[in-house]
């Protein structure tokens, strides 16, 4: 497993949650509908909207994009 896949997800406010990779920065995922999910990257570059948060996170962490 590389570090990106150790990610860690925090609520830090309803519906928006932030992640790290030991002590980096991944992104921002925010929940805009009711089942849509708008990622961010590590500089606020928009990746696209999502239908589920875990569609989302893969978009944050595939290093293939």
């Amino acid at each position: 497993m590389t570090a990106i896949e150790l990610g860690t997800w925090s609520e830090v406010d309803e519906g928006f949650w932030a992640g790290n990779a030991q002590g980096v920065f991944l992104g921002t995922i925010e929940r805009t509908g009711a089942e849509t999910f708008l990622a961010q990257d590590h500089v606020g570059g928009r990746l696209g909207e999502f239908s589920s948060s875990s569609a989302a996170r893969a978009a944050i962490t595939d290093p293939v994009r």
